[in-house]
């Protein structure tokens, strides 16, 4: 079967990173984890090894997105103190990862006059994704409901 145009009736993007800027949000994460944990870890690098080796054994359990990182957040800090960290700055990661799951996705430049100069057929609707918006039932959902609007 040979798929045409006119067969094609949604496109959905993935835009983490690709039409919208999501790592900045993710570092300023990590930084303020640094800042929470000096009065126990004072080299900001070793915070941010631990956690980069901590989110890369986790990722075939946990997987991808905010709530596997919120996880390894809160993994690291427990572990760079001994077990010390006070429940309170716990919850201020938590809070930390609940704030990542709401930040605005706003386009990068030049994004929205790309995606409108494409052609695409009159009957196909487009949508965008986010990895942080997946359900656990492996279902996608963007913050608008992943409603498709046809781009004119």
């Amino acid at each position: 079967m040979t798929m045409t145009k006119t067969d094609i009736t949604t496109i959905i993007f993935d835009a983490d990173d690709t039409l919208w800027d999501c790592q900045t949000w993710f570092d300023r994460a990590e930084e303020q984890l640094a800042d929470m944990l000096k009065p126990w870890v004072s080299d900001r690098q070793r915070v941010a090894d631990s956690l980069f080796a901590i989110e890369r054994a986790n990722m075939p359990l946990f997987g991808y997105g905010t709530k596997a990182f919120t996880l390894s957040l809160l993994e690291n800090a427990i572990k760079l103190t001994d077990g010390r960290i006070g429940a309170d700055v716990l919850l201020q990661i938590i809070e930390m990862g609940k704030r990542l799951l709401r930040f605005p996705a706003t386009p990068l430049p030049e994004v929205e006059s790309t995606l409108r100069q494409q052609q695409v057929p009159e009957q196909c609707r487009y949508g965008r994704v986010s990895t942080r918006k997946i359900n656990e039932d492996r279902t996608f959902q963007s913050a608008d409901g992943l409603s498709l609007n046809h781009s004119a």
